[in-house]
């Protein structure tokens, strides 16, 4: 998997997403047009104020063209998130969970390796395997858990407030938990 190292793109200004953050975009089947998705062009955009024409753009075009492109449906060319070696690790860690697969790191190299430093790409080898995650350091499967955890509370909080509405409307249907029909399958950028 090769994943672009945050510290190397145009936009190197922007925060490394988090794993709670791809977790809750798979989960809930994020298109480009979701809110939350819209939200990464200001940070992308912003990062690249040093770049291109936006250099000697005056604010307020600046601005007006920021805002503009926040409310476009359509045609956006841009990496949505922004890697750090860390997540590069996480990611592939949930990925494995997600199989409910095992696996093993195979190779890993990113721009802070002292013996396999990159330049611009975070690269992560691995293959598929059974049960155990071999060569994954505590730190990335860690992280997976306790992203995890916080999803399963906010899960809870939502089911109450679902049951809540459901009871204050007893005439009506069951409120439903879910846009996406069972057999559609959310799709990661």
């Amino acid at each position: 998997m090769s994943l672009p190292d945050l510290n190397f793109c145009p936009d190197k200004g922007r925060r490394s997403a988090t794993i709670d953050h791809l977790l809750l975009d798979y989960a809930l089947g994020r298109k480009d047009t979701a809110f939350e998705s819209k939200e990464h062009i200001y940070s992308f955009l912003l990062g690249w104020v040093d770049r291109l024409w936006l250099k000697r753009a005056v604010q307020q075009r600046f601005a007006r063209f920021v805002l503009d492109e926040g409310n476009r449906d359509v045609g956006h060319d841009l990496h949505w998130h922004a890697f750090s070696p860390e997540l590069a690790l996480e990611l592939v860690v949930a990925t494995l969970a997600l199989a409910e697969r095992g696996g093993r790191l195979l190779a890993f190299a990113h721009s802070r390796n002292d013996w396999n430093a990159t330049r611009g790409n975070i690269f992560v080898t691995y293959e598929l395997g059974a049960g155990s995650l071999e060569g994954f350091e505590a730190p990335a499967v860690d992280a997976c858990a306790t992203a995890l955890g916080r999803i399963r509370e906010a899960a809870a909080i939502v089911e109450r407030m679902r049951a809540a509405l459901a009871e204050a409307h007893p005439g009506r249907e069951a409120i439903e938990t879910s846009t996406r029909s069972s057999s559609e399958k959310p799709e990661y950028r």
